[in-house]
């Protein structure tokens, strides 16, 4: 990207032509001196009306019909640098009080300047001080060797002039050979108000009409002017303008400042509009009534007739058929990030509007549609009946769920010991934690005792014998197979299983499940799985389910942004407590929102296979294998993409997209992701890492894309996770937000997937909601195998918490165990403090799952571990239950000696293997 500086006049140029034969734009100049212009954008004629006794506020509207909004120098050379000789006016006092009442007060920010693009990349605005001066733009940007002149590569330049001020302009000056002039291309025609001229966007090249120019390859004629209403008058003269290609008319927002008879604004409206439509029968035509505002940070004055313009726009426009009526409030959405005050869009809500008005120019729907979402259902009907019933498949988007209250259970199905009497309406109060089976299993705790033989038993039900097995083995060989822990230890520090460039704390003994034990965890992911989907169907859909979850406002809006793939939930991690005796489990969590482990799943059941005791128990099971759950990740990040609605359309290739990894690199697993770059780059795909501050939406080749520093971004994963992003905003978080309401990128990882994440979807399933949305086995289901979950509220009672051996605290919104506290962890004085907190933030107080409890022998600890836990310990473990494309897909498995697993510390990460062929 070039830069852009000034300084005074009197440098020598090779290169000097004037600026008049490079103006865009300008429809008039007034010759000055030494063949300096001042470009305007209204012939004489309608300065005259809109500065006479007929306008309604002349002064107001002559300061503002003298600025340059939308006018612009352009030329093409081969130069490495230019200037433009320019003296720019003052800052009307009009401008000045609309700056200050935005920001506040008195401020240094003008909201403009004057900015340019090279080869259509930005140069940032900056604001010349008064006098002539030369405005230098760095053609060549920061990058590339000094080049003679003449041999730098041609360039297209645009220098954009002030949106809130007049300037009169000199020379265009270069160190190149040659300043071309640009042809002249088919206008865009705007007659608007303030929002139309550029008001608070902040860059005159970043105000909606300029935007929707460049995006089109139209050259513009922006006759926005602040305060402007329908003063058919302002049109006189006008007809000397070559015919426009295309007219957007969009007035009405200021009859809302002060009381004005409906009689005579009505008699405006349709006059200006028969002009229109008189001078250029020819043009297309389009005609937008007003945008949203903010009706509490500015009330419409009393007695406006502000309430019938949008009427009185559709009456006027209903006599014209070549008009094309656009509704003003699906041009810009009514949200805080996209207004710089109560009336004009900030930087961000112009290029929203600028993808919108680009859209119904295009002859598209400005946004999603009923019409739109039917055809997309019915592409996505099409495609899974050419490849067949997939897991992911939902019902019609318009299908109505059924209340099948009558269905549910009298009294929730709990299974002990998950809720109590006092609570969960008679089931029983929790029990300890189950306790550790086979304390000899790790055969003897050190020495090389000769193992047990292997059993002769019939086989094992899930697994646990295995594991027994592995242990036996282990302890039998020497320092509980020293020589085997050191190989694993070896092998992660050349991995991306690490923790801050060590490896991560992980255990030697594995997860080993049978094929039966695997059958019970898939039956349980997925039907979870199918629960999710539905209450998310349910949560887009149902207002009353949107209130059961009560996620605030702006959350809310983000989950409702929908998906352009068919898959509702393509990467999700469902959390339980798993009982390896009785096969009875107990779900944790859901993680649908950045869900992570799958690297340290992998690497460390590659570190265990390496060693002897795995080679003796596999001695004895041939059939053992691994997951490969990174690879089948990937495969459903690309499927998404595939399925997307944009992929082979437009720059969107079929294949192989420009994919980024989306997260606040503070708190992303960057090993992890590193990981998943280089497997997308075997599968031919150009992957990388994004810091989400990092985002943009620029406009790239004529299309307005989801950008990076390193370019344009057909494809983001996300990992941030939403409570966080909420918690951190900035640019780049609007920007991925964007991207997804407009669909500029497939967003795998899409927002909607949110509620399902949050720990008081847990309440939901135990709360009334929920028996309009799941079927009788679904709630039993959940019941049976959820705890009893409550989001706490100011003022509720605390006395049915208070055994704080059978509670545990989560925060709401919370992720990676963060500021979650059992009760069996703390006192009895600090688990009142929780309690009391937790109900003051709204956090969600959840009856405690029993952890199943069993002998791991440790393989190693990461540096920054405090447990550095060794030899055989008592660990309670999780598995987490991964499913792509709502296909169980794998086991996340991690213990710890807390009563809590935390995301680094008293936890060890274990491999997993499935017996898949038994006894030889």
């Amino acid at each position: 990207m070039g830069r852009c500086r000034w300084h005074r006049l009197g440098r020598s140029w090779p290169v000097e032509v004037p600026a008049e034969g490079l103006l865009h734009g300008a429809v008039s100049v007034e010759r000055g001196a030494s063949g300096w212009v001042r470009p305007l954008r209204f012939f004489p004629s309608q300065l005259r009306a809109l500065g006479s006794c007929a306008a309604w506020h002349p002064s107001l509207y002559r300061a503002q019909a003298r600025t340059t909004s939308g006018i612009v120098v352009e030329f093409e050379t081969d130069a490495s640098e230019c200037a433009l000789q320019i003296d720019v006016d003052p800052e009307p006092r009009t401008t000045t009080a609309q700056v200050e009442l935005a920001a506040g007060g008195p401020t240094d920010d003008p909201f403009d300047g004057v900015s340019a693009t090279v080869d259509g990349r930005p140069v940032a605005p900056c604001m010349p001080p008064e006098g002539p001066v030369e405005l230098v733009v760095d053609l060549a940007g920061e990058e590339g060797d000094p080049t003679l002149p003449g041999f730098d590569p041609r360039r297209h330049v645009r220098i954009y002039l002030p949106a809130l001020r007049g300037c009169t302009v000199g020379r265009v000056l270069c160190d190149g050979t040659y300043v071309d002039p640009v042809p002249p291309r088919p206008t865009l025609l705007v007659l608007g108000d303030s929002i139309s001229q550029g008001f608070l966007a902040g860059d005159p090249a970043g105000t909606w009409p300029a935007l929707v120019a460049a995006d089109k390859g139209l050259d513009l004629v922006n006759q926005g002017v602040g305060g402007l209403v329908f003063q058919p008058t302002a049109l006189m003269g006008l007809g000397a303008l070559e015919a426009p290609d295309t007219v957007w008319v969009a007035l009405g927002p200021n009859y809302r400042f002060e009381g004005w008879s409906g009689t005579v604004v009505a008699r405006e409206v349709a006059a200006y509009i028969d002009t229109v439509c008189a001078l250029w029968p020819e043009a297309r035509l389009f005609c937008a009534t007003p945008t949203p505002h903010d009706e509490d940070a500015y009330p419409t004055a009393r007695g406006a007739a502000y309430g019938t313009v949008p009427g009185l726009i559709a009456d006027a426009c209903a006599r014209h058929p070549e008009v094309t009526l656009v509704d003003g409030l699906e041009l810009l959405e009514d949200r805080a990030r996209y207004f710089a005050d109560a009336d004009h869009p900030s930087a961000r809500g112009a290029r929203l509007m600028a993808l919108r008005i680009g859209r119904v120019m295009a002859g598209e729907p400005p946004i999603d549609t009923m019409a739109a979402k039917k055809a997309r259902r019915a592409a996505r009907e099409a495609l899974a009946a050419r490849e067949g019933a997939e897991p992911c498949e939902l019902p019609p988007e318009d299908t109505e769920p059924f209340d099948l209250a009558a269905l549910a259970p009298a009294v929730p199905c709990h299974l002990e010991p998950l809720a109590p009497a006092s609570v969960g309406e008679g089931a029983p109060a929790c029990a300890d934690a189950a306790p550790a089976p086979g304390a000899a299993e790790a055969g003897e705790r050190a020495g090389a005792a000769a193992p047990a033989p292997a059993p002769d038993a019939a086989e094992p039900a899930l697994g646990r014998a295995l594991e027994g097995r592995f242990n036996a083995l282990c302890g039998s060989l020497p320092g509980l197979d020293a020589e085997g822990r050191a190989a694993g230890q070896a092998y992660l520090a050349g991995t991306h299983a690490l923790y801050h460039g060590a490896p991560l704390s992980w255990a030697f003994t594995p997860k080993l499940f049978t094929v039966e034990g695997e059958r019970l965890l898939a039956d349980a992911a997925e039907t979870m799985y199918r629960i999710m989907v539905k209450t998310l169907r349910a949560y887009r859909s149902d207002p009353s389910v949107r209130a059961a979850f009560g996620l605030p406002a702006d959350v809310e809006r983000l989950c409702l942004i929908e998906d352009h793939f068919p898959c509702p939930v393509p990467v999700a991690r469902v959390d339980v407590f798993l009982n390896e005796d009785t096969g009875e489990y107990w779900f944790c969590e859901l993680n649908c929102d950045g869900s992570a482990g799958m690297t340290a799943t992998d690497e460390v059941s590659r570190a265990v296979a390496l060693s002897p005791t795995f080679a003796a128990l596999e001695g004895e099971r041939p059939g053992l294998e691994p997951y490969s759950v990174v690879d089948a990740c990937a495969r459903e990040v690309l499927d998404c993409y595939g399925a997307w609605d944009r992929a082979g359309t437009g720059p969107f290739p079929a294949g192989r997209p420009s994919l980024a990894v989306v997260d606040y690199l503070e708190s992303l697993s960057r090993d992890e992701a590193e990981d998943f770059v280089a497997r997308f780059a075997a599968m031919g795909v150009d992957a990388r890492i994004t810091d989400i501050r990092d985002l943009s939406v620029d406009e790239v080749g004529g299309r307005w894309r989801l950008v990076d520093g390193r370019g344009p971004i057909d494809c983001v994963w996300r990992r941030v996770v939403v409570s966080e992003m909420m918690g951190k905003p900035c640019d780049g978080a609007d920007a991925l937000v964007l991207a997804a309401e407009e669909n500029l990128a497939c967003v795998v990882g899409g927002f909607s997937t949110w509620p399902c994440a949050t720990k008081n979807v847990f309440a939901f399933f135990h709360g009334p909601e929920a028996a309009s949305v799941l079927d009788a086995g679904e709630l039993e289901f959940v019941r049976a195998h959820v705890p009893f979950t409550k989001v706490l509220a100011p003022g509720d009672d605390l006395s049915p918490y208070l055994d704080r051996e059978a509670w545990i605290v989560k925060p709401a919104d919370g992720y990676n165990a963060d500021s979650v506290v059992a009760g069996r962890d703390v006192g009895d004085g600090r688990w009142l403090e929780v309690l009391g907190r937790a109900r003051e933030t709204g956090a969600v107080v959840q009856a405690y799952a029993p952890q199943y409890v069993c002998p791991v022998v440790v393989g190693g600890c990461a540096p920054e571990d405090v447990t550095q836990l060794s030899g055989v310990v008592d660990a309670s473990c999780m598995e987490g239950l991964y499913l792509f494309g709502g296909r169980f897909s794998g086991v996340f498995t991690r213990c710890g000696v807390g009563a809590t697993i935390g995301e680094w510390t008293s936890r060890l990460n274990m491999g997993c293997f499935v017996d898949r062929g038994g006894r030889p």
